[in-house]
Protein backbone atom coordinates (compact mmCIF):
# COMPACT_ATOMS: atom_id res chain seq x y z
CA UNK A 1 0.00 0.00 0.00
CA UNK A 2 1.43 3.19 -0.99
CA UNK A 3 2.49 5.98 1.99
CA UNK A 4 -0.59 7.59 3.44
CA UNK A 5 -0.29 10.96 2.83
CA UNK A 6 1.13 12.97 5.73
CA UNK A 7 0.88 16.83 5.24
CA UNK A 8 -0.81 18.45 2.34
CA UNK A 9 -2.17 22.14 2.10
CA UNK A 10 0.58 23.47 4.37
CA UNK A 11 0.75 27.34 3.94
CA UNK A 12 2.83 27.78 6.85
CA UNK A 13 5.72 25.90 8.92
CA UNK A 14 4.78 25.07 12.64
CA UNK A 15 8.24 24.96 13.71
CA UNK A 16 9.57 22.24 16.65
CA UNK A 17 9.63 25.01 18.79
CA UNK A 18 6.13 26.07 19.17
CA UNK A 19 4.30 27.01 21.83
CA UNK A 20 1.84 25.12 22.37
CA UNK A 21 -1.23 24.96 25.03
CA UNK A 22 -4.43 23.93 25.15
CA UNK A 23 -7.07 26.18 25.08
CA UNK A 24 -9.95 27.55 27.19
CA UNK A 25 -13.23 25.90 26.73
CA UNK A 26 -14.77 28.83 25.82
CA UNK A 27 -12.50 28.77 22.45
CA UNK A 28 -13.25 25.24 21.69
CA UNK A 29 -16.86 25.78 21.93
CA UNK A 30 -16.53 28.46 18.94
CA UNK A 31 -13.73 26.61 16.80
CA UNK A 32 -14.26 22.87 16.86
CA UNK A 33 -18.02 23.10 15.42
CA UNK A 34 -16.34 25.56 13.15
CA UNK A 35 -13.26 22.82 12.33
CA UNK A 36 -16.68 19.74 12.01
CA UNK A 37 -18.32 21.94 9.59
CA UNK A 38 -15.49 21.99 7.16
CA UNK A 39 -15.15 17.89 7.73
CA UNK A 40 -18.51 17.60 7.08
CA UNK A 41 -18.04 19.45 3.40
CA UNK A 42 -14.72 17.70 3.09
CA UNK A 43 -16.83 14.36 3.31
CA UNK A 44 -19.96 15.53 0.90
CA UNK A 45 -16.82 16.72 -1.27
CA UNK A 46 -18.50 20.32 -1.17
CA UNK A 47 -14.69 21.73 -1.54
CA UNK A 48 -16.18 25.17 -2.92
CA UNK A 49 -17.54 25.55 0.82
CA UNK A 50 -14.36 24.36 2.11
CA UNK A 51 -12.25 26.96 0.60
CA UNK A 52 -14.97 29.69 1.43
CA UNK A 53 -13.17 29.69 4.99
CA UNK A 54 -9.92 29.75 4.09
CA UNK A 55 -7.42 33.24 4.48
CA UNK A 56 -5.78 35.14 1.55
CA UNK A 57 -2.75 32.60 1.61
CA UNK A 58 -4.56 29.21 1.49
CA UNK A 59 -6.95 30.36 -1.11
CA UNK A 60 -4.27 31.15 -3.61
CA UNK A 61 -2.06 27.64 -2.29
CA UNK A 62 -4.73 25.33 -2.07
CA UNK A 63 -7.88 26.39 -4.36
CA UNK A 64 -10.89 24.29 -5.11
CA UNK A 65 -9.13 21.91 -8.11
CA UNK A 66 -5.98 20.98 -5.49
CA UNK A 67 -8.09 20.87 -2.53
CA UNK A 68 -10.06 18.32 -4.53
CA UNK A 69 -7.09 16.67 -5.93
CA UNK A 70 -5.70 15.69 -2.11
CA UNK A 71 -8.59 14.71 -0.68
CA UNK A 72 -9.25 12.23 -3.40
CA UNK A 73 -5.58 11.26 -2.84
CA UNK A 74 -6.33 10.53 0.68
CA UNK A 75 -9.37 8.60 0.23
CA UNK A 76 -7.77 6.89 -2.33
CA UNK A 77 -5.19 5.33 0.55
CA UNK A 78 -7.10 5.83 3.82
CA UNK A 79 -10.35 4.37 2.54
CA UNK A 80 -13.89 5.95 2.87
CA UNK A 81 -14.35 8.38 5.96
CA UNK A 82 -16.44 6.54 9.20
CA UNK A 83 -16.34 9.05 11.53
CA UNK A 84 -14.75 10.64 14.49
CA UNK A 85 -13.08 9.14 17.34
CA UNK A 86 -12.15 12.54 19.39
CA UNK A 87 -11.01 16.17 19.14
CA UNK A 88 -9.24 19.00 21.43
CA UNK A 89 -7.68 22.00 20.84
CA UNK A 90 -3.66 23.45 20.65
CA UNK A 91 -2.71 26.42 20.10
CA UNK A 92 0.69 27.32 18.31
CA UNK A 93 2.95 30.94 19.07
CA UNK A 94 5.35 31.71 15.69
CA UNK A 95 7.05 34.72 15.75
CA UNK A 96 4.36 36.41 17.54
CA UNK A 97 1.35 35.31 15.39
CA UNK A 98 -1.32 33.08 17.26
CA UNK A 99 -2.88 30.10 15.69
CA UNK A 100 -5.36 27.36 17.19
CA UNK A 101 -5.13 24.29 16.13
CA UNK A 102 -8.49 21.69 15.72
CA UNK A 103 -6.67 18.23 15.84
CA UNK A 104 -9.86 15.39 14.90
CA UNK A 105 -9.19 12.19 15.04
CA UNK A 106 -11.05 10.62 12.64
CA UNK A 107 -11.33 6.99 11.55
CA UNK A 108 -11.14 5.98 8.29
CA UNK A 109 -11.83 2.52 6.37
CA UNK A 110 -8.29 1.36 6.45
CA UNK A 111 -6.60 3.35 9.18
CA UNK A 112 -7.60 6.19 11.71
CA UNK A 113 -6.11 10.01 10.43
CA UNK A 114 -5.50 12.92 12.83
CA UNK A 115 -6.94 16.03 10.79
CA UNK A 116 -5.79 19.04 12.22
CA UNK A 117 -7.24 22.38 11.16
CA UNK A 118 -5.17 26.09 12.01
CA UNK A 119 -7.07 28.84 12.41
CA UNK A 120 -5.59 31.92 12.35
CA UNK A 121 -7.14 35.31 14.89
CA UNK A 122 -9.53 35.82 12.23
CA UNK A 123 -10.89 32.15 12.85
CA UNK A 124 -10.00 31.72 8.85
CA UNK A 125 -8.37 28.57 8.07
CA UNK A 126 -4.78 29.10 7.25
CA UNK A 127 -3.59 25.52 7.19
CA UNK A 128 -5.18 21.97 6.93
CA UNK A 129 -3.45 18.45 7.68
CA UNK A 130 -4.02 14.67 6.62
CA UNK A 131 -1.79 12.80 9.29
CA UNK A 132 -1.76 9.35 10.45
CA UNK A 133 -1.45 8.89 13.90
CA UNK A 134 1.07 6.54 14.29
CA UNK A 135 3.48 9.26 12.69
CA UNK A 136 4.60 12.13 14.52
CA UNK A 137 2.28 15.15 13.90
CA UNK A 138 2.89 18.69 13.12
CA UNK A 139 1.63 19.55 16.28
CA UNK A 140 2.69 17.71 19.21
CA UNK A 141 0.12 15.71 21.24
CA UNK A 142 -0.04 14.67 24.38
CA UNK A 143 0.72 11.61 25.59
CA UNK A 144 -0.31 9.14 28.43
CA UNK A 145 -3.03 10.06 30.72
CA UNK A 146 -3.78 13.51 29.46
CA UNK A 147 -4.29 12.43 26.04
CA UNK A 148 -6.96 9.91 26.55
CA UNK A 149 -8.39 12.87 28.68
CA UNK A 150 -7.89 15.15 25.68
CA UNK A 151 -10.49 12.79 23.77
CA UNK A 152 -13.28 14.05 25.86
CA UNK A 153 -14.79 17.28 25.05
CA UNK A 154 -16.75 16.88 28.41
CA UNK A 155 -13.99 16.25 30.54
CA UNK A 156 -12.60 19.83 32.65
CA UNK A 157 -9.09 21.01 30.63
CA UNK A 158 -6.11 20.36 32.96
CA UNK A 159 -5.30 23.53 35.18
CA UNK A 160 -3.18 26.82 34.20
CA UNK A 161 0.54 25.55 35.61
CA UNK A 162 0.90 29.29 36.18
CA UNK A 163 -2.72 29.44 38.14
CA UNK A 164 -1.81 26.57 40.14
CA UNK A 165 1.11 27.90 41.23
CA UNK A 166 -0.80 31.19 42.12
CA UNK A 167 -3.18 29.12 43.81
CA UNK A 168 -0.46 27.67 45.82
CA UNK A 169 1.10 30.65 46.97
CA UNK A 170 -2.02 31.70 48.03
CA UNK A 171 -3.36 29.46 49.90
CA UNK A 172 0.32 29.07 51.67
CA UNK A 173 -0.12 32.74 52.68
CA UNK A 174 -3.57 31.52 54.50
CA UNK A 175 -2.02 28.92 56.33
CA UNK A 176 0.48 31.14 57.55
CA UNK A 177 -2.78 33.03 58.58
CA UNK A 178 -1.34 36.04 56.90
CA UNK A 179 -4.44 37.70 55.83
CA UNK A 180 -3.11 40.75 54.67
CA UNK A 181 -0.22 39.63 52.52
CA UNK A 182 -3.31 37.05 51.46
CA UNK A 183 -5.75 40.02 50.00
CA UNK A 184 -3.07 41.64 47.89
CA UNK A 185 -4.01 38.29 45.15
CA UNK A 186 -7.61 39.02 44.95
CA UNK A 187 -9.97 41.53 43.75
CA UNK A 188 -10.39 43.12 46.85
CA UNK A 189 -6.95 44.31 47.25
CA UNK A 190 -8.18 48.11 46.57
CA UNK A 191 -10.26 47.39 50.30
CA UNK A 192 -7.34 45.55 52.45
CA UNK A 193 -8.68 45.61 55.26
CA UNK A 194 -12.51 44.69 54.53
CA UNK A 195 -10.79 42.07 51.93
CA UNK A 196 -8.69 40.19 54.80
CA UNK A 197 -11.21 40.19 57.32
CA UNK A 198 -12.96 38.08 54.90
CA UNK A 199 -10.39 35.70 53.99
CA UNK A 200 -9.96 35.06 57.88
CA UNK A 201 -13.27 34.22 58.49
CA UNK A 202 -13.54 31.84 56.12
CA UNK A 203 -10.33 30.08 56.34
CA UNK A 204 -10.40 30.17 60.13
CA UNK A 205 -14.03 28.62 59.67
CA UNK A 206 -12.42 26.00 58.20
CA UNK A 207 -10.13 25.47 60.89
CA UNK A 208 -12.42 25.24 63.30
CA UNK A 209 -14.33 22.60 61.25
CA UNK A 210 -11.77 20.17 60.07
CA UNK A 211 -8.44 20.72 62.12
CA UNK A 212 -4.79 22.06 61.56
CA UNK A 213 -4.04 22.92 57.94
CA UNK A 214 -1.43 19.98 56.50
CA UNK A 215 -0.59 20.76 53.09
CA UNK A 216 -1.90 20.72 49.30
CA UNK A 217 -2.11 17.99 46.87
CA UNK A 218 -3.29 17.64 43.01
CA UNK A 219 -5.28 20.38 41.45
CA UNK A 220 -8.06 20.41 38.65
CA UNK A 221 -8.79 22.70 36.79
CA UNK A 222 -11.83 24.16 34.04
CA UNK A 223 -13.20 27.48 32.63
CA UNK A 224 -16.30 28.87 34.34
CA UNK A 225 -19.72 29.28 32.38
CA UNK A 226 -19.19 33.48 32.08
CA UNK A 227 -15.75 32.35 30.06
CA UNK A 228 -13.95 35.34 31.96
CA UNK A 229 -12.50 33.54 34.94
CA UNK A 230 -11.16 30.16 35.39
CA UNK A 231 -11.52 28.21 38.57
CA UNK A 232 -8.48 26.16 39.76
CA UNK A 233 -9.76 22.90 42.32
CA UNK A 234 -7.29 22.31 44.61
CA UNK A 235 -7.18 19.22 47.02
CA UNK A 236 -6.07 20.02 50.61
CA UNK A 237 -5.18 17.91 53.43
CA UNK A 238 -6.64 19.31 56.97
CA UNK A 239 -6.08 17.30 59.99
CA UNK A 240 -9.55 15.95 60.14
CA UNK A 241 -10.20 15.80 56.63
CA UNK A 242 -9.10 16.85 52.76
CA UNK A 243 -11.21 19.44 51.03
CA UNK A 244 -11.09 21.41 47.81
CA UNK A 245 -10.58 24.96 47.63
CA UNK A 246 -12.03 26.11 44.84
CA UNK A 247 -10.27 29.20 43.90
CA UNK A 248 -11.58 31.55 40.61
CA UNK A 249 -9.25 34.04 38.64
CA UNK A 250 -10.27 36.92 36.66
CA UNK A 251 -8.62 37.41 33.52
CA UNK A 252 -5.66 39.50 35.14
CA UNK A 253 -5.12 36.26 37.23
CA UNK A 254 -6.80 37.92 40.18
CA UNK A 255 -8.82 35.67 43.00
CA UNK A 256 -12.15 36.92 42.52
CA UNK A 257 -13.77 33.95 44.18
CA UNK A 258 -12.85 31.64 47.04
CA UNK A 259 -14.63 28.68 48.34
CA UNK A 260 -14.36 25.39 51.09
CA UNK A 261 -15.36 22.39 49.46
CA UNK A 262 -16.01 19.15 50.31
CA UNK A 263 -14.93 16.15 48.27
CA UNK A 264 -19.00 15.42 46.93
CA UNK A 265 -19.61 19.24 46.45
CA UNK A 266 -16.21 19.10 43.64
CA UNK A 267 -17.50 16.07 42.17
CA UNK A 268 -20.95 17.98 41.84
CA UNK A 269 -19.64 20.70 40.22
CA UNK A 270 -17.87 18.89 37.96
CA UNK A 271 -20.68 16.56 37.02
CA UNK A 272 -22.79 19.83 36.37
CA UNK A 273 -20.34 21.34 33.78
CA UNK A 274 -20.08 18.13 31.66
CA UNK A 275 -23.68 17.92 31.44
CA UNK A 276 -24.04 21.43 30.77
CA UNK A 277 -20.81 21.03 27.78
CA UNK A 278 -22.74 18.14 26.67
CA UNK A 279 -26.20 20.15 26.59
CA UNK A 280 -24.72 23.03 25.14
CA UNK A 281 -23.15 20.55 21.79
CA UNK A 282 -27.42 19.60 21.12
CA UNK A 283 -27.79 23.39 21.53
CA UNK A 284 -25.14 23.54 18.87
CA UNK A 285 -26.43 20.85 16.23
CA UNK A 286 -23.18 19.46 16.71
CA UNK A 287 -24.10 15.67 16.97
CA UNK A 288 -20.99 13.92 15.91
CA UNK A 289 -19.00 15.42 19.02
CA UNK A 290 -22.15 14.98 21.35
CA UNK A 291 -21.90 11.21 20.36
CA UNK A 292 -18.65 10.78 20.95
CA UNK A 293 -18.96 11.19 25.03
CA UNK A 294 -21.54 7.93 24.79
CA UNK A 295 -20.42 4.60 26.32
CA UNK A 296 -20.12 1.70 23.99
CA UNK A 297 -23.64 0.76 24.84
CA UNK A 298 -24.49 4.46 23.94
CA UNK A 299 -22.69 4.87 21.01
CA UNK A 300 -24.55 1.46 19.49
CA UNK A 301 -27.88 2.50 20.41
CA UNK A 302 -27.89 6.27 20.10
CA UNK A 303 -25.53 6.86 17.61
CA UNK A 304 -25.37 10.48 16.00
CA UNK A 305 -28.05 10.23 13.56
CA UNK A 306 -30.60 8.82 15.83
CA UNK A 307 -29.61 11.32 18.68
CA UNK A 308 -30.03 14.69 15.93
CA UNK A 309 -33.41 12.94 15.07
CA UNK A 310 -34.41 12.84 19.08
CA UNK A 311 -33.15 16.36 19.55
CA UNK A 312 -35.11 17.76 16.40
CA UNK A 313 -38.42 16.21 17.82
CA UNK A 314 -37.68 17.80 21.64
CA UNK A 315 -37.16 21.26 19.30
CA UNK A 316 -39.94 21.02 17.39
CA UNK A 317 -42.22 20.36 20.32
CA UNK A 318 -40.31 22.78 22.67
CA UNK A 319 -39.90 25.70 20.45
CA UNK A 320 -37.01 28.15 20.14
CA UNK A 321 -34.31 27.85 23.18
CA UNK A 322 -34.26 30.21 25.94
CA UNK A 323 -31.79 29.90 28.73
CA UNK A 324 -30.87 26.95 31.15
CA UNK A 325 -32.54 27.27 34.13
CA UNK A 326 -29.67 25.70 36.73
CA UNK A 327 -28.78 22.05 37.29
CA UNK A 328 -28.99 19.36 40.11
CA UNK A 329 -27.39 15.90 40.72
CA UNK A 330 -28.64 12.71 41.94
CA UNK A 331 -26.93 9.46 43.01
CA UNK A 332 -28.18 6.46 41.61
CA UNK A 333 -25.34 3.99 42.28
CA UNK A 334 -23.40 3.55 40.81
CA UNK A 335 -23.82 6.23 38.07
CA UNK A 336 -24.69 10.24 38.54
CA UNK A 337 -27.19 11.61 37.34
CA UNK A 338 -27.44 15.51 35.92
CA UNK A 339 -30.18 17.27 35.88
CA UNK A 340 -29.83 20.26 33.21
CA UNK A 341 -33.01 22.45 33.34
CA UNK A 342 -33.69 24.47 30.39
CA UNK A 343 -36.61 26.68 29.24
CA UNK A 344 -37.94 26.31 25.91
CA UNK A 345 -40.61 28.51 24.01
CA UNK A 346 -43.41 26.30 24.83
CA UNK A 347 -42.12 25.03 28.02
CA UNK A 348 -39.46 23.67 30.46
CA UNK A 349 -37.93 20.40 29.98
CA UNK A 350 -35.12 18.63 32.28
CA UNK A 351 -32.42 17.44 29.87
CA UNK A 352 -30.72 13.92 32.62
CA UNK A 353 -27.97 13.21 31.47
CA UNK A 354 -26.34 9.70 33.62
CA UNK A 355 -23.05 9.92 33.68
CA UNK A 356 -20.67 6.69 34.58
CA UNK A 357 -17.72 6.13 36.81
CA UNK A 358 -15.78 7.46 33.80
CA UNK A 359 -17.31 10.19 33.14
CA UNK A 360 -19.13 8.63 29.97
CA UNK A 361 -23.12 9.50 29.19
CA UNK A 362 -24.73 6.14 29.94
CA UNK A 363 -28.15 7.30 29.28
CA UNK A 364 -30.24 9.96 28.22
CA UNK A 365 -33.83 11.48 29.36
CA UNK A 366 -35.33 14.53 27.46
CA UNK A 367 -38.47 15.29 30.63
CA UNK A 368 -41.28 17.67 30.54
CA UNK A 369 -40.82 19.41 33.94
CA UNK A 370 -44.43 19.53 34.51
CA UNK A 371 -44.78 15.68 33.60
CA UNK A 372 -45.64 12.69 36.31
CA UNK A 373 -44.79 10.34 34.45
CA UNK A 374 -41.44 8.56 33.76
CA UNK A 375 -38.99 10.46 31.42
CA UNK A 376 -38.65 8.71 28.05
CA UNK A 377 -35.35 7.94 27.30
CA UNK A 378 -34.12 9.51 23.37
CA UNK A 379 -34.23 6.91 20.56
Amino acid sequence: MKKLVCAVLIIFSLSAQAVLAQQSASRAGALVPAANTIIDYLVKEDFSRVVRNFDSNMKATMPEDKLRQNWKALIEQAGAYKGQLGVHLEVADQDGQRFDVVVAKSEFQKSVVNIQIAFNTSKRVSGLYFLPVQQAPAVSQPTGEASQQNLSVLKPPPPDEKLVSLAGEFVGVLAKKEYSDAVTFTTDATNAETGAAKLKQKWERALSANGAFKKCGDARGGVASTGKSTAVLLACEFEKSTLMLNINFDESRQISGFDVMTKEAASEAELKSCAEAFVDLLLKDDFLTAAQSFDNQMKAALPAAKLAKAWQDIAEKGGAFNRRTGSRVEKVAPYDVVFVGCKFENGKIDIQVTFNSSLEVSGLFFRPVEAESTPKEAE
